[in-house]
């Protein structure tokens, strides 16, 4: 009798695998990364360097495909269009909800047409002043700003970048009355605060770390929740002038919509991993980052504020792009 059950109970765990079994048995071949940005700049780097992390974890090449053009658009359209079974996966930017609010008549959704995964890392903007700026601290430079409404100026690298929502948002919750100043690139904005031609930016951290070490331009607080890995003596907006101030460029993993819970779980759970490589800490950290995981559900919710802020900032300030 016993032996009868026994070959019952084979019969049915043979019958019907179970979904993490169908798991274990991915990836079955290469994954393909799409990153629309050209090869060579910060985001193709962070997402080499995720790449190989994920690799040596999932035991299948994770091959970056670069997709330029459209503002990233046309990665997008890439990945949404790929069949959801984990082999296409997509990084995204804090770029991605910019466009989405800028461009509404783009043909999809963040929310509704691709499945988040995690989020990867977060890169603080430091607000950055001329040092002949007498204020020295956040708070200082708020109350000098109120007490004289339209005279500072702050520079980015152009309408719609991270660095402008970021200037925006400091407008908004400070209370103040600043020009924006948009230039081509942070280069450009990073040589105007030196030569004065501005009073402040809310530079990235790479293009701005040379200048703040050579004592060239001064660092007040960095834009993050949290202080940052890059500058830890720098306090954030958040603490020193700013309350609930947040606002800072960020990297996620997503996949096309309709990929499995069970996939997701996994390709979640092979981030996490990742992240806690120090390779990739390093390669992250040399680009101004921290490494951020998240679950699924906290990246989605993260999406929907980031859409949502936005829409508020770019409605508030007029924000159009051509």
């Amino acid at each position: 009798m016993k032996n009868v059950v026994l070959r019952a109970m084979l019969m049915v765990s043979v019958a019907a695998p179970s979904t993490a079994a169908f798991s274990q048995e991915f990836p079955t071949g290469p994954i393909r990364l799409i990153v629309g940005f050209s090869p060579g700049g910060a985001t193709d780097l962070i997402t080499r360097a995720v790449a190989r992390g994920l690799t040596d974890i999932l035991g299948q090449p994770i091959v970056v495909e670069n997709v330029p053009g459209g503002r990233g658009t046309l990665a997008l359209k890439k990945t949404i269009e790929a069949p959801p079974d984990g082999h296409t996966l997509m990084m995204i930017t804090s770029n991605e909800p910019v466009q989405a609010v800028l461009n509404p008549n783009l043909p999809y959704k963040l929310e509704r047409d691709l499945t988040p995964i995690s989020q990867v890392a977060i890169g603080a903007y430091v607000l950055s002043v001329h040092p002949s700026m007498k204020a020295k601290n956040a708070a200082e430079l708020v109350a000098y700003a109120r007490a004289n409404p339209g005279k500072l100026t702050y520079g980015s690298p152009g309408i719609g970048s991270g660095q402008h929502m970021a200037g925006e948002l400091f407008k908004s919750m400070a209370q103040v009355d600043i020009l924006h100043v948009p230039y081509k690139g942070g280069g450009e904005v990073m040589n105007a605060l030196v030569a004065g031609q501005i009073d402040m930016t809310f530079g990235a951290l790479p293009p701005s770390l040379p200048f703040i070490k050579a004592d060239r331009v001064k660092a007040l607080a960095v834009t993050s929740r949290n202080r940052t890995s890059s500058l830890p003596d720098v306090p954030t907006l958040d603490a020193t002038g700013v309350p609930g101030y947040d606002r800072a460029g960020w990297f996620a993993l997503t996949a096309p919509k309709g990929l499995t819970r069970a996939l997701t779980d996994q390709l979640n759970d092979a981030v996490a991993k990742a992240l806690r490589s120090q390779e990739v800490k390093e390669a992250l950290n040399a680009q101004g980052l921290d490494p951020q995981p998240s679950t699924p559900d906290e990246l989605a919710a993260f999406i929907r504020r980031e859409l949502e802020q936005i829409s508020k900032l770019a409605e508030l300030a007029q924000i159009k792009v051509d």
